[in-house]
Order: C-alpha cells, then sequence, then structure tokens
C-alpha cells in the first residue's frame, strides 16, 4: 500500500514545479510585455513634444538657414466647397394642360434638346369634344333660326313697303301702314337677338374650352370645319433639355399635373454648401470659378446670386447658389463640381509658404528661441498664395521663423526625438 502512495505524492510534487515554473515564465513575459509597450507609449507620447534642435554657425551655413519674422499682412482669399449643377428654375418652363384625357402620341423623350413651338404629345379630351359637339349642335339650331328670321324679315319688308305705297295714294289707312311698320321693326328685333344668341354660344363655348385647354381659336375652327376635333396638341414654350416626363402613350391626363418640364441650360445654378467658418466672407454678388469634376481644365465664371439663411446643425454648412453661364451646354445637371470664391484681400498673419512644414498629419514651423535654438510649433494655417500663408494659430507677430533649412531641421529634429526616446 505505501508504494503507491509513494508515486502518487511524487506526482503532486511535480506537477506543482511545473505549475510554479508556467507561473514564473507568464510573469516573465508578462512584465517585458508591459515594459515594451510603456516604452512605444513613451516614445510616441516624446514624438508629440515638440523637439528643440541647437545648430551651430557651420551648421547653419551648410543647410542655407534663412530666418523670417512673422508679420501682418494681406491675403487674397479664396472659399472653396465642393457643390452640384441643378437647372437653373427661373429658365426652367413646366409643361402641362388642364385637358383630361388619354395620350394619343407622346413625341419628346427625356434627355430630348427641344426646340421652341415642337410637339411634345397629342391628348385626346372627351370632355373638349363634349363642348365642341355642343357648340355644334347651338350653332347650327341658331343659324336655321336666324334663316327663318331673315326670310320673314323680307315678308316684312314687302308688306311694309306695299302699305306704304297704299298710304300715299290714301288706299289704306294709317292704321294699316303703322301695324307693318311695327312688326318689321320686331321682326328685325329679333333676328339681331338671334344673332347676338348665336355669339353667345360661341363666346361660352370658347371660354370653356379655353378652361379645358383648348386653343383659343379652337370653337370658331370648329365651326367653320362643321366638325368637332377633341385632340389637344401641346407644345414646348421655349428650347431647353426634357429633365423630367410624367406621361406614356395611353396613359391619362387628369389636368393636374406637368407633363414635361423643360430646363434651359444656356445658363445653370450650381448649389453648393460653405463651411461655417467662411459664413460672413461668402455674400451675394461676389464672382466666383466653378470647375467642373470631370473637366478639370476647363473653368466656367459664375456669380453668388443666393446665400441662405439658416446653417445646418448637422453639417454646419450654409447653402449658397451661383448663375453660371453654360452657352455651349457642356454643363449638365447633377454634375459634380467645384466652387471658388474669391472674397478679397484679408488682413491676416502671415509667414512664407517655405516655412512651413508637413510631418504626418502635424502642420509645423521651426521658431528660433535663442541664438543657437530652434524649436517645432504646430500651427494651424488658412488661406495661401504663391509666396504666403495664412497662420491662424501658433505664432505670434514678430516671432522669427525658419523660412529655408527647415526640412533639414526636421530631419535634425526626428533624430534628436529617437535619440531622446532611447
Amino acid at each position: 500500500m505505501s508504494k503507491p502512495m509513494l508515486v502518487y505524492s511524487s506526482s503532486l510534487s511535480l506537477i506543482a514545479t511545473l505549475l510554479a515554473c508556467c507561473l514564473m515564465g507568464c510573469s516573465s513575459s508578462n512584465n517585458s510585455f508591459i515594459s515594451l509597450a510603456t516604452k512605444e507609449e513613451s516614445q510616441a507620447e516624446l514624438a508629440k513634444k515638440p523637439v528643440s534642435v541647437s545648430l551651430n554657425e557651420a551648421q547653419k551655413r551648410e543647410i542655407g538657414l534663412q530666418l523670417t519674422a512673422v508679420r501682418h499682412g494681406l491675403i487674397h482669399k479664396i472659399v472653396e466647397s465642393p457643390g452640384q449643377v441643378q437647372p437653373n428654375a427661373e429658365l426652367s418652363r413646366l409643361v402641362s394642360t388642364p385637358s383630361a384625357g388619354r395620350a394619343i402620341e407622346v413625341k419628346a423623350r427625356l434627355g430630348d434638346m427641344v426646340e421652341a413651338g415642337q410637339v411634345m404629345a397629342v391628348i385626346k379630351s372627351d370632355p373638349i369634344g363634349q363642348v365642341q359637339s355642343d357648340l355644334l349642335q347651338n350653332v347650327l339650331q341658331a343659324k336655321a333660326d336666324i334663316k327663318q328670321q331673315e326670310v320673314g324679315l323680307k315678308l316684312d319688308h314687302i308688306t311694309f313697303d306695299r302699305e306704304s305705297v297704299l298710304f300715299k295714294e290714301q288706299v289704306s289707312a294709317k292704321a294699316d301702314l303703322q301695324a307693318a311698320e311695327n312688326v318689321l321693326e320686331k321682326d328685325e328685333a329679333n333676328l339681331v337677338a338671334l344673332q347676338a344668341k348665336m355669339a353667345a354660344y360661341i363666346k361660352v363655348a370658347q371660354q370653356r374650352l379655353n378652361m379645358l385647354g383648348a386653343p383659343p381659336d379652337s370653337a370658331r375652327k370648329v365651326i367653320d370645319q362643321n366638325k368637332i376635333d377633341p385632340y389637344v396638341i401641346i407644345r414646348v414654350p421655349s428650347s431647353g433639355l426634357v429633365i423630367e416626363r410624367t406621361i406614356n402613350p395611353g396613359e391619362m391626363n387628369d389636368g393636374s399635373k406637368e407633363l414635361f418640364i423643360v430646363a434651359d441650360l444656356s445658363q445653370v445654378w450650381l448649389v453648393a454648401n460653405i463651411f461655417e467658418k467662411d459664413v460672413e466672407l461668402v455674400k451675394k454678388g461676389q464672382e466666383a470659378i466653378v470647375t467642373p469634376d470631370c473637366i478639370p481644365d476647363h473653368p466656367f465664371p459664375a456669380k453668388i446670386v443666393w446665400v441662405g439663411d439658416t446653417v445646418n446643425p448637422t453639417t454646419r454648412t450654409l447653402p449658397v447658389r451661383a448663375n453660371v453661364p453654360n452657352p455651349d451646354f457642356i454643363l449638365r445637371p447633377n454634375m459634380f463640381a467645384r466652387i471658388k470664391v474669391s472674397v478679397g484681400d484679408m488682413p491676416v498673419t502671415l509667414v512664407p509658404r517655405s516655412a512651413v512644414i508637413q510631418k504626418g498629419d502635424r502642420t509645423l514651423v521651426f521658431v528660433h528661441t535663442s541664438d543657437e535654438i530652434y524649436e517645432e510649433r504646430d500651427v494651424k494655417t488658412g488661406a495661401d498664395d504663391a509666396n504666403d500663408i495664412e497662420i491662424k494659430s501658433g505664432l505670434n507677430v514678430g516671432e522669427q521663423v525658419v523660412s529655408q533649412g527647415g526640412t533639414a531641421l526636421l530631419g535634425t529634429a526626428m533624430q534628436t526625438a529617437e535619440g531622446r526616446g532611447d
């Protein structure tokens, strides 16, 4: 019995020893990992801190180091924003008709360039046909009544003329002449009334036809041709591009919606959103340049015609709109383009463009802090031109910055930072 117990005890001792070793090894590994991570974090923190570089006179001459003072000055500021080409709504035409009926033909397609007066569609309108049918019946009846009245009026004239002769010859009494005259005058008045009645039929019918979308001469045309014509021809009022079509052959039109939208693209809109920081700089009436993304070497002159009143709370932008002449119809609706608004010369803090260095996601300059020391300084930049760049924050007027030799200084600064992190 004692031998198995010994084996068991030995096994337990061996397992305990192995566990202890594992725990010691894991602890050592973790400590190494933590030490390495701490070192990397420390180096990252050090890399973010400004680095000072010391140069002697020989080193300055070798890299061609030059200093320039930070100064106040004027810079021509341009506000830039992406945008989208849209039809000029003031030059767009809604093509519609109050004529209810079925589309027999639809000649204009989406994307067609159409000329003023061109036929867009033909609609057969039963309401127009009914008005025309009623008009024909009324006019035919009125014409028959007028014809009958004219025949009776001729007989009245004959009777009156006879009674006049008999009265002069003292054959008939004056009462007979007066009776014939009264009948003549009455029938003449009736004829005038019948003629006025027919004219009224035509006028009222034309008014009803106008309300239904028929041409202004359709009533007279129906009478002259003695047949109804229920077809309404829809023509485009001005030349342009068909940017919307809402009816197809065979469909019914109820007279309540536009059938086509035709845009005159000789002038278009560029709709853009200006960032909140530039809101005060962009004004109605300012000149601008629009450059389509698909034709970057073809700028278009433009002019700001509208600036919105409310900043979008989500994007923090303000909508603006510019008129863009487009005589060759190059710009089309929904094209993407960039707008550059020239807002004039602005007083700003300036340094030479050559003084500003990009280091990863940092924008920095080297500031001369003492006779031999040059220190990195993070800055926020703004507008620029061929020679200078605006400094929005990070520098004070009068400070000396490195305007030549900054790249060589950056290399030295990076070496210094690496050495500092070891």
